[in-house]
């Protein structure tokens, strides 16, 4: 019976060293990996001008985007000119990180969007519309905070818009995680 135990201690010992060193690995994979964590998303994009390109193929939004993570910054939407009058809009979005200095290029992350519109009320004058969907971010470049951004989705967008001939107020709010 000693004589067995024996013979099994040297493999207990050798299966131990190999469960430590793996979880050693994996520790030191992860902290290879930087410092990746997960963030909150909590964005609120006001229009700001519509259409700025008339009678190209795309329309194209401007908005003031404001909150966490990437707080006060430009942001800009681009939809297929032929989705229009589709209640369901599909197309991409840029948010412009403000350049460090001014020397440099300002840091852009990039996505696409899919949102539902519902129109609430038209008039001859406005239109009220709200809105559903999703928005994916797929990168970031030139900024050193977001360098790391994982693509995937980056939040549930819902919000509700009062529209002119000259100008809209409302809004989009965009809640989630990302992880960068």
């Amino acid at each position: 019976m000693i004589a067995q135990m024996s013979r099994r201690a040297p493999r207990t010992v050798s299966l131990a060293a190999i469960l430590l060193l793996s979880v050693f690995a994996g520790a030191t994979a992860a902290a290879k990996a930087g410092d990746v964590t997960r963030h909150s998303v909590d964005l609120v994009w006001t229009p700001d001008n519509q259409d700025l390109h008339p009678g190209t193929p795309t329309i194209v939004d401007t908005f003031d985007s404001a909150g966490a993570p990437f707080g006060d910054q430009a942001a800009e939407t681009r939809t297929p000119r032929d989705q229009m009058f589709e209640d369901t809009k599909r197309g991409k979005w840029i948010l412009y990180l403000r350049a460090r200095r001014p020397s440099q290029d300002p840091g852009v992350c990039k996505g696409t969007f899919e949102i539902t519109k519902d129109v609430l009320e038209t008039t001859a004058t406005t239109q009220t519309v709200a809105y559903d969907g999703t928005m994916r971010i797929d990168g970031c470049r030139n900024t050193r905070k977001f360098r790391r951004v994982e693509a995937g989705r980056l939040g549930k967008v819902t919000g509700k818009s009062f529209c002119t001939v000259g100008s809209c107020r409302g809004g989009l709010k965009i809640k989630g995680q990302i992880r960068y």
